[in-house]
């Protein structure tokens, strides 16, 4: 068995949802792994996200599967309906469960991130950790940090986001970032009726011109929602004025909607423009043999 010190080596750059997957499968792989994190420590920031079946698979692969099923809720029924309420379409969950051999899920973000983290060995993530540049030798990346420190590897992953340092300094800012045209609106909240069972796992959209607003349970009691206003950039809301704004963007529409909105406590609410970058041709730098950063 090789020594600990002859195991290839792995420097991830951000702490996130990406970056603790790709640490999970190295150390699996039998790498010696330390993950950056930027923020001086991992809160449980977010809010729902969907992970469809290739997420449950690989989820599976990373063994975190099953504790994702059991603090998140399988999505059972999904619908969309016009703004007043007439169904469009019923989308078939269980035939898609059946032909992907898994149900798809629904989870906050913080369980989702949690169950990652607890299958990294410990002492794996390590925060208060920005990134200032990095560096390569022949046969070497070092990430140089705004602290003084650096860490060596043979691979450099950048996992830290939109924003990606690393990605910025491998590629340059070639590809800047695309506005979506519309601003989003997301809340938790805890909330019942028995009109409208969402707990059993069912969630639905409504559409109406300019925007559409989605729901779904998470697990625990609690229920997602999401709110997509088509917005000149730039519109993001201070938490004072959220809920009111997204009841009044959706005043009239179909039930629960506003019972949702007014059930959610306001400094809770997220808001934040939409992004994202067009894809690059390729993720990785190479010089020589050397493993050089990758950008994910």
């Amino acid at each position: 068995m090789a020594s600990a010190s002859s195991r290839p080596r792995a420097v991830i750059i951000g702490a996130g949802i990406g970056g603790l997957s790709a640490a999970i499968a190295l150390q699996s792989a039998g790498w010696d792994v330390s993950v950056y994190e930027r923020t001086r420590a991992l809160s449980g920031i977010g809010a729902g996200i969907v992970l469809a079946a290739n997420a449950m698979k690989a989820l599976r692969q990373l063994g975190a599967d099953q504790q994702v099923s059991r603090l998140g809720a399988p999505v059972r029924q999904a619908d969309i309906y016009t703004s007043d309420g007439r169904l469009l379409v019923s989308l078939p969950t269980d035939e898609q469960a059946r032909r992907y051999g898994v149900q798809s899920y629904l989870i906050h973000r913080a369980d989702l991130h949690s169950a990652l983290l607890g299958r990294l060995e410990p002492g794996t993530v390590r925060t208060d950790k920005r990134l200032r540049r990095w560096k390569q030798s022949e046969r070497r990346v070092e990430a140089v940090f705004e602290d003084g420190t650096t860490a060596e590897g043979d691979v450099l992953i950048g996992a830290d986001g939109l924003h990606s340092a690393v990605r910025a300094q491998l590629f340059g800012e070639s590809a800047p970032l695309r506005y979506a045209g519309y601003s989003a609106l997301r809340g938790i909240a805890h909330w019942h009726d028995e009109r409208f069972p969402f707990e059993r796992g069912g969630g639905f959209e409504a559409w109406g011109p300019g925007k559409r607003f989605g729901v779904s349970a998470i697990g625990q009691g609690r229920i997602f929602w999401f709110a997509a206003v088509n917005a000149p950039q730039g519109q993001e809301l201070p938490p004072a004025e959220r809920k009111a704004a997204a009841l009044r963007q959706f005043r009239g529409w179909m039930e629960p909607i506003e019972a949702l909105i007014s059930a959610t406590d306001e400094a809770s609410i997220l808001s934040h423009d939409i992004f994202d970058r067009r894809p690059l041709a390729g993720w990785t730098g190479w010089s020589g043999m050397s493993l050089n950063p990758i950008s994910a």
